[in-house]
């Protein structure tokens, strides 16, 4: 059966200082749930990150009154489920980590985008935004490129980072150079790491080095990404004080969430919606 995502009430959202976003799913009948997120502070702001499905995310970096609205991959159909965007928040600024359909769609990009909306994405979604017409605001970065967000209260900057596959025979799924990943940071040093499609790669030292990643986002799924061994080693070389794995597919995740706790003492979100 087909489902529909409607949100009812995003004005609470927008100026509510909890992660709670009300939603109902399939609109013949519907049934109001809570959309899976988590809170974090950064650095005294308020970072909130609404789970939508697979590698689709809404975050909302609050100052007080003020929240600006970023869009992590939207797409507006996965599997059976639609989302519509067009009741969520506009977007002030939406990254895109690759050109695949599960990651960019010119439909999702139509809802809640509009002319002041800032787009990040690599050169091989310019094609899509392009068809999109609705902002001349998009800046295409090159891997370890940074661009700082203006219009906010909030420092807000964005690094693109190298995403890839390494294992032999996997290559092709997501060749080095063609796809980003993201270290978003908020105030000084305050970190997300959104990995986009990739698996370990030796970069990753670096990203240790050089942020303090708070949050890291990791994809898990097969052949496309990382296997649960491979995240493990991603969790082990980055050192995030929290990890969320998400793009799951059907991936079982229980004994490599188990090992992770165990081993590195690593906080772990999991979200069922993030498949």
């Amino acid at each position: 059966m087909k489902k529909i995502i409607f949100v009812l009430s995003f004005i609470g959202i927008a100026f509510m200082g909890f992660a709670q976003m009300n939603m109902a799913v399939n609109a013949k009948a519907p049934k109001p749930i809570t959309l899976p997120s988590d809170s974090f502070d950064a650095e005294g702001y308020k970072v909130d990150l609404y789970y939508l499905a697979h590698a689709s995310l809404v975050i909302a970096i609050r100052d007080g009154q003020e929240t600006t609205w970023v869009y992590v991959d939207p797409v507006s159909r996965m599997g059976e489920t639609d989302i519509d965007y067009s009741v969520l928040p506009e977007a002030d600024l939406v990254l895109y980590t690759h050109d695949h359909p599960d990651h960019i769609d010119k439909k999702a990009l139509e809802q809640h985008a509009t002319d002041r909306t800032m787009i990040i994405a690599p050169f091989s979604c310019r094609g899509m935004v392009d068809q999109a017409k609705v902002t001349q605001n998009a800046e295409y970065l090159l891997n370890d490129k940074v661009y700082k967000y203006g219009n906010s209260s909030v420092p807000i900057f964005v690094k693109a980072v190298p995403a890839y596959n390494t294992t032999k025979g996997r290559e092709q799924f997501h060749p080095k150079g063609k796809g980003n990943g993201y270290m978003l940071t908020i105030g000084k040093k305050w970190t997300l790491y959104i990995a986009g499609d990739t698996e370990p790669i030796p970069e990753m030292a670096d990203f240790a080095k050089e942020f303090q990643i708070e949050v890291a986002l990791l994809p898990v799924n097969q052949p496309y990404t990382m296997t649960p061994e491979q995240f493990e080693s991603a969790v082990k070389v980055l050192k995030p004080h929290v990890v969320i794995p998400y793009h799951m597919g059907d991936t079982k995740m229980d004994k490599a969430i188990i090992r992770v706790k165990k081993n590195f003492g690593t906080d772990i979100r999991f979200h069922e919606e993030l498949r």
